[in-house]
């Protein structure tokens, strides 16, 4: 880091969570009993891997705490200058976004805003753990093609971020 920073340049770290895209191999030589998770049980229909379980709320509040825990890591511990929550590529923040991998009934599911709920208080974790400064998310609305429900999405949670820099992307 120190390298990085005498020559003028900053360093962000990119945290994320594989949930349903976890290599099951790699997951359990890490720690055994950890099993896949997703927003929902939705099989990933593009990698062969054991049906994903289900996320609690209360092991969704745990990841909100391990996001902030790690960006305390990074920033205090390691010496980055920022952190980006990554929110795309059918990782669990994306999938939590996502009407077809997000069919859950409670306030982690439904509408967009409900879908949206836990890419936002993650993102809100990191910002109160490090500060909206050194905060940024790359939130991308996967398989949105009208365009009245993307602008819809992107006014919702533009709207409803006090201090994170949240960028949108169409794809």
């Amino acid at each position: 880091m120190t390298r990085i920073h005498e020559n003028g340049s900053f360093i962000f770290l990119q945290l994320w969570a594989h949930g349903q895209a976890a290599q099951p191999d790699v997951l359990t030589s890490e720690d055994p009993p950890l099993s896949i998770v997703a927003p929902s049980p939705i099989p990933f229909s593009s990698q062969p891997t054991p049906d994903p379980r289900e996320l609690t709320i209360a092991e969704i509040h745990e990841y909100m705490r391990l996001y902030a825990q790690a960006a305390k890591n990074a920033i205090h511990g390691a010496g980055f200058d920022g952190i980006e929550v990554h929110g795309m590529n059918r990782y669990l923040v994306d999938w939590f976004l996502q009407d077809v991998s997000n069919q859950r009934s409670d306030e982690y599911g439904g509408s967009i805003e409900g879908r949206s709920r836990f890419p936002l208080e993650v993102v809100d974790a990191v910002v109160d753990a490090v500060g909206p400064e050194r905060t940024l998310s790359d939130i991308i609305i996967d398989g949105i093609s009208e365009s009245r429900k993307y602008y819809e999405c992107a006014l919702f949670l533009q709207g409803g971020r006090r201090d994170a820099c949240v960028q949108f992307e169409r794809t």
